[in-house]
């Protein structure tokens, strides 16, 4: 075998194969919306400082636009408790506050996804 090939390689969930009519659990103990959050956490960075809303504002637009792709016609936004063992349904308005709101406190979990 090549020395220069890794043995093994971690294939993450990608969001994009994922088939549509797909609910969606706002939790950072979903994968898949784990995935997702640390990727645009990634892109965005640590938080210096205040933050402008505005680019919070966006980036959860941003989001909120590839969950209701990944979504299709009949999908759902979850919200779960803190053990993952019930989900309810709930709108679009109480989505995009979650969604915000890991934004605005990703730093919480910084030492999980910020690339060195």
């Amino acid at each position: 075998s090549d020395p220069a090939t890794p043995k093994s390689t971690l294939v993450q969930p990608n969001i994009s194969d994922r088939p549509h009519n797909t609910d969606i659990v706002l939790s950072l103990k979903d994968p898949i919306y784990k995935q997702v959050m640390f990727e645009k956490f990634q892109i965005m960075g640590a938080r210096n400082g205040r933050e402008g809303k505005t680019k919070v504002d966006k980036m959860r637009d941003t989001i909120c636009s590839l969950f209701k792709k990944t979504m299709g016609n009949n999908g759902k936004f979850l919200q779960s408790d803190r053990k993952m063992k019930n989900t309810r349904a709930v709108g679009d308005d109480v989505a995009l506050e979650k969604i915000r709101m890991d934004l605005v406190r990703r730093d919480e979990t910084l030492k999980n996804w910020l690339k060195v």
